[in-house]
Formats: structure tokens, sequence, C-alpha cells
């Protein structure tokens, strides 16, 4: 299981916990838990053994902070 984000049209990229960083983009931020065991940048499996959640139950908690200069 990956925490995964996307901004805008952009290609999605690996958050993992606890990730800071700086966009030079703008567009809406989309967050998100990628559970199939594939890859956030290519979007295929990892291998074939994949392991994912069936139920999708649960939720997970984002704290965004935005600081304009």
């Amino acid at each position: 299981m990956a925490a995964i984000g996307k901004i805008g049209n952009r290609d999605a990229f690996y958050i993992g916990s606890g990730r800071e960083f700086v966009s030079y983009v703008d567009g809406p931020l989309h967050l998100g838990v990628n559970d199939l065991s594939r890859s956030a940048y290519t979007g295929e499996p990892v291998n074939k053994r994949s392991i994912y959640w069936k139920d999708n139950t649960g939720y997970f908690d984002a704290d965004v902070y935005i600081y304009r200069k």
C-alpha cells in the first residue's frame, strides 16, 4: 500500500509517510491510497503476487499546509 498524490493533470507521485515537498505547479491536489501494489509512476503491478485490501474500508488523515510568498 502506498500514499500517492497528483496535482492538476500531472502524473501521480509517491508520497509515503511524512513526506514534505514544494510544488512549483498549480492545480487541484488529489491525495489517495494505492492499495493494488502498483507503481505510482507507471501503474504497472509491482509483482504478480500483488497484495491488496478487498474491502477498502477505513480512512487516512492528511495535513496540508499552504504557504504563499
